[in-house]
C-alpha cells in the first residue's frame, strides 16, 4: 500500500460508563491499608464508518473494540512505618496492581484480530528511612518484583501488514531514591 492509501477516521459515538472506588484506613498508627477498584464498561454505540476505498469507491469498517481499556482494574497496598533509632523512621510499602484482558485496536474482532491481550497483576515493594529532624530520605524500590512477563498495549496492523505488534510491559526494575524536604 501506499501511505496516501492510509487515513484516519472518528467513530461516530461511543459510550463510557463504570465506577471507580478509592479508599485507605489506618487501623494503627503504624499501618495505613488501601486501594482502589474501577470498572469500566466501553463500547461504540455507533461503530460502522465509511472509508474511501483504493479503487475510488466507499467501503465501510466496523469498529467493534473498545482500545485500551479493560473491564476491571485495581490495586491494593500496605504501609508499615516503624521507628528504627530515636532520629529515624522506617516505611515498608507493599502493593499489588492488577487489570483484566483488553484490546489493543479498535476492530480487534474484524480487521485487526489476535489485538486480545491478557489480563496480570504486578506486586511493587519499597523500603525506606525517612530523618525525622532535617527532612533526608533514602529508599530502595523494587517494581515488578517477580519479574512477570506481560504486555501494554500494541499496534495493531493485521488489516495492513498481516502482523501486529504488542508492546512488553517493563522488567523487574530496581530504584533508588535520594530525598531532602526544605
Amino acid at each position: 500500500r501506499r501511505s496516501s492509501d492510509l487515513i484516519t477516521v472518528n467513530v461516530p459515538k461511543a459510550k463510557v460508563k463504570g465506577f471507580e472506588l478509592d479508599g485507605a484506613i489506618e487501623p494503627a498508627e503504624w499501618l495505613k491499608l488501601g486501594g482502589n477498584l474501577n470498572y469500566t464498561d466501553a463500547k461504540f454505540t455507533d461503530n460502522r464508518v465509511a472509508v474511501l476505498g483504493t479503487g475510488g469507491g466507499t467501503s465501510f469498517a466496523d469498529f467493534d473494540t473498545y482500545p485500551d481499556t479493560p473491564k476491571w482494574s485495581g490495586a491494593i497496598f500496605a504501609d508499615i512505618k516503624v521507628p528504627v533509632s530515636e532520629g529515624f523512621d522506617a516505611t515498608l510499602h507493599g502493593d499489588v496492581y492488577a487489570q483484566s484482558s483488553n484490546y489493543f485496536s479498535s476492530t480487534g474482532k474484524s480487521l485487526n484480530p489476535y489485538t486480545k491481550i491478557s489480563g496480570y497483576a504486578l506486586a511493587n515493594f519499597r523500603v525506606g528511612f525517612e530523618e525525622k529532624e532535617r527532612g533526608l530520605s533514602f529508599a530502595a524500590l523494587v517494581k515488578n518484583a517477580f519479574d512477570k512477563e506481560y504486555y501494554t498495549g500494541g499496534i495493531g496492523f493485521a488489516s495492513l501488514f498481516a502482523l501486529n505488534i504488542v508492546v512488553p510491559g517493563e522488567p523487574r526494575t530496581f530504584l533508588f531514591e535520594v530525598g531532602y524536604k526544605f
